[in-house]
């Protein structure tokens, strides 16, 4: 899938690229205004309330499940990552975006950035979903993209977590595009 991300990229903005596998963008938010999950503020309180009742119920079931068939003590409110900055601020939008993708890639150069839906991570050679670009930037307005940490100028930023095969991935890609292969 990496290749296919990297040909639709080149082929779409005229340049190679970086790119981390984001997989599920569920970020912490640290934007006033905003609770932990993304969510608005003081809206639709009721169905937020059956929602909270809802997911803690299952919740406790598939951590008790979780543990009881060996996947150790995890947690399924769990979060990766965070975005921080104003509301309405560029990486809000960014995460925004990005949350309804199934599997993200964050793709990148010198002169843009996008976030590109690769799909479900379950592949079925005869079925592959048509990749889809969720969200783009180009000059001046993409963000520096270092180590796990996407800033843009009006200072928001998001920080993700990529998977230790990502993080090495990445490294490598950067030392190549500095150094050739």
């Amino acid at each position: 899938m990496r290749q296919q991300v990297r040909a639709f990229a080149a082929g779409n903005w005229g340049e190679p690229a970086g790119m981390v596998h984001l997989g599920e963008v569920a970020p912490s938010y640290r934007v006033p205004g905003r609770r932990d999950d993304g969510t608005v503020k003081g809206k639709k309180l009721i169905r937020r309330f059956f929602w909270n009742i809802t997911r803690g119920v299952f919740g406790v079931i598939a951590n008790i499940f979780a543990l009881a068939n060996g996947g150790g003590a995890g947690n399924v409110f769990s979060r990766s990552g965070t975005v921080s900055g104003a509301e309405g601020s560029q990486a809000v939008r960014f995460v925004d975006a990005a949350r309804p993708a199934k599997s993200a890639w964050l793709v990148y150069a010198a002169s843009y950035v996008a976030v590109i839906d690769s799909g479900s991570d379950v592949r079925d050679p005869k079925n592959i979903p048509p990749l889809i670009v969720l969200w783009h930037a180009g000059q001046p307005h993409i963000p520096r993209v270092m180590r796990g940490v996407a800033t843009w100028a009006d200072g928001s930023e998001f920080r993700y977590v990529p998977t230790p095969e990502e993080a090495q991935r990445a490294a490598q890609e950067r030392r190549d595009r500095l150094h050739g292969p």
